[in-house]
């Protein structure tokens, strides 16, 4: 009795071994990097990882519901590649976008490399019970990420970006953040490459329109620039400077205060000075003598 395994030429991700009843005891091989996930009517009864089993009760009890009368092993048998899968494509055209900083509106196209993970194979195999292969898988993802690219890239230039700063935006950060969504069918997704491209039309009046602008600023720039150059005067100096030269304003408070002070200051200082000069032109008492003549 032959055993049963996966057919060389079968693509990655899943293979599924052709309905109908299997003999109870037929051999199976299970490669490394895969596992055998046994389905019956949608339910998973079992998973079997790498080795050689036989598929009967008394080895795997939890083929016990899957078994007819006649000894036949009714459970569909799915053969999931557990190692990553490298290599898968993605890409198109995204929304109409307008240009926040042309206001011309483009549709970028992107195009990307990304590799896929089954981590869960139970939850993968129930998400895809009407998946016939591999490839269909591919490009349910593929289709899958391509919308979640538009989303993040509108939010992107909704946010005020220009559309050329794509490429520089951390678009492949937060496209990975939103692709979490993927485990519950038991997938993980990594983005490894993403590019965006535009229509010849689109990048003609991109750059038209850009190089407008750039005219434009550097024009008001000058008028800034000579507005100030005038305000200026002919010498250069600054009207903060030539404000700093002008005379002080006459005091308007407490100016009484200030020049009483200073009379008296001045009184004073005459008065002293006539008291000096009278002690030194008054003439001195004559010495008195005590004693006998």
């Amino acid at each position: 009795m032959d055993p049963i395994q996966r057919p060389a030429s079968a693509p990655a991700i899943f293979w599924r071994q052709p309905p109908g009843p299997i003999p109870a005891g037929t051999p199976i091989l299970v490669a490394p990097s895969e596992c055998v996930v046994a389905v019956l009517g949608g339910a998973v009864l079992g998973v079997l990882a790498q080795g050689s089993y036989a598929l009967h009760p008394q080895a795997l009890p939890f083929l016990a519901p899957s078994i007819d009368a006649a000894s036949n092993v009714n459970a569909e048998l799915w053969f999931v590649f557990t190692d990553e899968f490298r290599g898968c494509k993605f890409g198109g055209p995204l929304t109409a976008l307008i240009d926040p900083g042309t206001a011309e509106q483009v549709t970028p196209r992107v195009l990307g490399e990304y590799s896929m993970k089954v981590i869960d194979p139970p939850a993968f195999v129930k998400g895809h019970l009407a998946v016939t292969d591999g490839a269909m898988v591919v490009g349910a993802v593929s289709g899958e990420i391509l919308r979640k690219a538009k989303e993040v890239v509108a939010r992107f230039v909704d946010e005020g970006h220009g559309v050329l700063q794509l490429p520089g935006g951390n678009i492949v950060e937060k496209l990975r953040a939103t692709l979490v969504e993927l485990t519950s069918v038991g997938l993980a997704v990594q983005i490894q490459s993403l590019d965006f491209s535009f229509s010849d039309e689109d990048r003609k009046r991109l750059m038209a329109a850009n190089a407008a602008k750039a005219t434009a600023m550097r024009a008001a720039k000058v008028a800034e620039m000579q507005a100030q150059q005038g305000a200026t005067g002919p010498t250069g100096a600054a009207p903060a400077l030539a404000a700093a030269a002008a005379p002080l304003p006459p005091l308007r408070r407490n100016s009484g205060l200030i020049v009483g002070g200073l009379v008296g200051v001045v009184v004073l200082a005459s008065i002293a000075a006539a008291v000096l000069h009278h002690s030194h032109t008054q003439p001195s008492a004559a010495p008195q003598h005590h004693g006998k003549h």
